[in-house]
Order: structure tokens, then C-alpha cells, then sequence
């Protein structure tokens, strides 16, 4: 897969810094801000490096039941919590 590709993927741990690790089918891990473990979506990756690479959240068809609102409208943008969308 190369930088600007989508392809979906099932969300299955969060990671450290607050983002969904997935594996692509060929076993390339994928961590992805924004998303919950156990979803199910399509990730467009905007970073490729040999081991791992980085992807952004587009379409989802399936959501975690813990996934809420926001309730700081700075979320996303100011970079100082990583979670406020999960009810866990």
C-alpha cells in the first residue's frame, strides 16, 4: 500500500497515544487518531514507513458503542486530549 490509498480495516487495540492499531492483510500495522478499537472503516493513509504506517479515519461501517460527542469544542485541533470521543 502506498501514501493516499484507502482500504478498509478492522480496528483492534488502541495504542499509547490514543489511536486504533489495525493490521493490513498483509501485516502491516496501521495506527489511526480518531478511531476505537473495534471498528470497522476505511483508512486512507497519509504516512508510509517500512514497519508501520499512519492513517486517517474516512467512512464508517461499523462504530464502537462507546463512541460519543466530543464535549470540548477544541477537540481535534488542540491536541491536548486524545480520547473525548470514547465513553469506555
Amino acid at each position: 500500500m502506498k501514501t493516499g490509498e484507502s482500504i478498509r480495516l478492522q480496528m483492534e487495540k488502541i495504542s499509547s497515544d490514543g489511536s486504533a492499531i489495525a493490521r493490513t492483510p498483509e501485516g502491516l500495522v496501521v495506527f489511526v487518531p480518531g478511531a476505537l478499537p473495534g471498528e470497522d472503516l476505511e483508512v486512507r493513509l497519509s504516512v508510509r514507513k517500512k514497519e508501520y504506517a499512519i492513517g486517517s479515519p474516512g467512512k464508517i461501517y461499523m462504530a464502537n458503542p462507546g463512541r460519543t460527542e466530543p464535549f470540548c469544542p477544541y477537540y481535534g485541533t488542540c491536541g491536548g486530549c486524545q480520547l473525548q470521543h470514547a465513553d469506555l
